[in-house]
């Protein structure tokens, strides 16, 4: 009988090792779109912009979320996510400025910002600077209460080729700003396209997985013997 309770206190211990674990991977940069879906387990929500059909629309509007009602909406954008100006949203076209698809801006200002409804788990986005000059930029990166910093990523300098930005956090994201911090010409905010993200869901790696799976198999083993010895004794 001591063995049997040793063995279930160890299959018990095992498999609240396996649940413990789960969803404790760290926060960090994605570096490409790859990755993200490696982590997402598949695509995640995207939006492209591509439903707007307004290419060289200055929107007098500073926030632009699924509930927008002007320039044809509601319905532009995917539900889950605003983006806020400082001044003026821009809507740009495929070779309007130099972006290669539809894409979206802010004037007036040197900061947009992406304000996730419910937190999610991590994003990716293609980021470039609209003027004809390379500018430096950074994207800042908070958690759910769209305070606490989670980390920053650099561009310097950015200019008309899109680049990828990800970051993940399994606690969850909830704001991101995107800021030019050193501006050559009178650009504004630095433009984003094909934004991909994930809702904060727990998603448990493979090595928690493996130990929940060996915990729950002893558990189910230990109980058969117990079952077994119990008959025998009787």
């Amino acid at each position: 009988m001591k063995i049997i309770r040793f063995l279930s206190r160890f299959a018990a211990t095992v498999a609240c090792a396996g649940i413990l674990n789960a969803g404790t991977t760290q926060a960090g940069v994605i570096t490409d779109r790859t990755a993200l879906r490696t982590l997402l387990g598949g695509p995640g929500i995207i939006e492209d912009f591509e439903s707007i059909g307004h290419p060289g629309t200055i929107w007098g509007g500073s926030v632009l979320n699924s509930e927008t009602t002007q320039l044809g909406g509601p319905g532009l954008v995917v539900p889950g996510v605003s983006f806020i100006s400082q001044g003026n949203t821009i809507f740009r076209g495929a070779g309007e400025a130099g972006a290669p698809s539809a894409e979206i801006s802010g004037n007036g200002g040197l900061t947009y910002v992406v304000d996730f409804t419910v937190p999610v788990i991590a994003f990716g986005m293609d980021v470039r600077e609209a003027s004809d000059f390379p500018q430096a930029a950074e994207i800042q990166v908070f958690g759910p209460d769209d305070a606490s910093l989670l980390g920053t990523i650099a561009f310097d300098p950015i200019d008309r080729t899109p680049v990828f930005a990800g970051f993940h956090n399994p606690s969850g994201i909830g704001r991101v700003e995107l800021t030019t911090i050193q501006r050559t010409s009178s650009g504004g905010a630095p433009s984003i396209d094909n934004l991909e993200f994930a809702a904060a869901t727990a998603v448990p790696e493979p090595s928690s997985l493996a130990l929940l799976s060996i915990g729950l198999s002893g558990a189910l083993l230990i109980r058969r013997t117990r079952r077994r010895f119990d008959t025998a004794v009787s």
